[in-house]
């Protein structure tokens, strides 16, 4: 039973350095990318956000209340 328990502890930590190895290569592809074209990284993380909140509606409001003067 012991050796299976330590045969299981070995796997896990094997696992562990796999996964570390793995995020360790995605923080420095992320980092590349960021340092390579940062705007392009915040547009495709965060989308395009307008410059200028748009109201969609005032445009038509702004009609209506003309046309009736």
């Amino acid at each position: 039973m012991k050796a299976i328990a330590e045969l299981l502890n070995a796997l896990l930590k094997l696992i562990n350095r796999a996964l570390a190895r793995q995020e360790q290569k995605q923080h420095e592809a992320t980092v590349d990318e960021i340092q390579d074209n940062p705007g392009a990284f915040m547009s495709g993380h965060f989308g395009s956000v307008p410059d200028k909140s748009i109201d969609h509606n005032a445009d038509q409001a702004a009609t209506k209340r003309n046309s009736a003067d």
